[in-house]
């Protein structure tokens, strides 16, 4: 398992972080508020959720959707804020309204346009054969982290079962601004 969430002085999650992390209730994982792109554009390194009430210093897993994929731990800063020209990244996600946080800067995210998914709290991920899968609903079934690009964006899925033709869990799209050779099947477009 990776890194688990940041804790206060005494041990305690932040409120905030205890409702995220109640895997006793039904329907525990929220795939819409738990899961978001990340992206390193210009410089900054950004988490887009549909969750707008994340704090500093909660963990965000870096998920790298290219193969061999690979998962790890980033420090969420806070609110990201347009500065200068630099625009945020354009992204969707299911048609939700995203919140934009700035994130650490870490190694994996140093290259510019790097893409990716973004997990929050604590999840087992596990990597065989270079592609990693876990169970984040705890239906028994795995879900598996798959990316392909349209004719100017990159889409970015979570898979239940398969990772290349299981059901979408998550999906989201995120626009390059340019033209890019599409490799989705129309399976990927369901």
């Amino acid at each position: 398992m990776l890194r688990a969430p940041a804790r206060d002085a005494e041990g305690e999650l932040h409120l905030v972080e205890k409702r995220f992390f109640d895997w006793n209730r039904p329907g525990g994982f929220d795939f819409a508020r738990r899961i978001g792109v990340i992206s390193a554009v210009g410089g900054r390194n950004y988490f887009a959720i549909a969750e707008p009430v994340l704090v500093p210093g909660m963990t965000v897993h870096y998920v790298r959707t290219r193969d061999p994929q690979h998962a790890s731990p980033v420090a969420l800063r806070g609110h990201a804020e347009q500065r200068g020209d630099a625009e945020l990244p354009l992204i969707r996600v299911d048609e939700r309204e995203l919140t934009f946080y700035d994130l650490e800067p870490h190694i994996d995210l140093n290259a510019s346009n790097t893409v990716g998914i973004g997990i929050i709290g604590p999840v087992d991920l596990e990597q065989e054969d270079g592609v990693l899968r876990a169970d984040l609903d705890g239906d028994g079934i795995l879900e598996f982290f798959y990316a392909c690009t349209g004719s100017e964006g990159i889409n970015l899925m979570v898979r239940s079962g398969d990772r290349s033709s299981g059901a979408v869990r998550w999906r989201a799209y995120y626009y390059l601004g340019y033209n890019v050779e599409p490799t989705c099947r129309e399976v990927d477009k369901q």
